[in-house]
């Protein structure tokens, strides 16, 4: 594929970033997809604290405060797991390396 039309310099830099933008979106639409494709398994209160890695008591706390995904019919909670890893997955931090790569903060050139 030829591409016939030739980009100034001056405009690279925001052409760049839509470009960034545009892989970012894609990026999380492939995610989305991943995700879709995973086997629902739902996980009683014990199965969900393990799996957490936290005490019954404290399952029940982040439940009373809205702070984790849960489902309730017929008054016992039920956890997917899917959505257990996504709310452990929201949590990550990302690396100085990310950072840096995806440009969402200019580092200056010391970097």
């Amino acid at each position: 594929m030829k591409m016939t039309n030739k980009i100034p310099f001056e405009n690279l830099p925001e052409l760049m970033q839509k470009l960034i933008n545009e892989v970012s979106e894609l990026k999380e639409v492939i995610n989305n997809l991943f995700l879709e494709d995973r086997p629902l398994k739902y996980l009683s209160v014990s199965e969900a604290a393990e799996f957490l890695k936290i005490s019954e008591s404290t399952l029940y706390t982040k439940v009373s405060k809205n702070q984790i995904p849960f489902m309730k019919p017929d008054k016992i909670l039920y956890f997917s797991q899917n959505d257990l890893e996504d709310y452990i997955n929201k949590g990550k931090s990302k690396s100085f390396k990310h950072i840096k790569d995806d440009g969402s903060i200019n580092l200056g050139s010391r970097y």
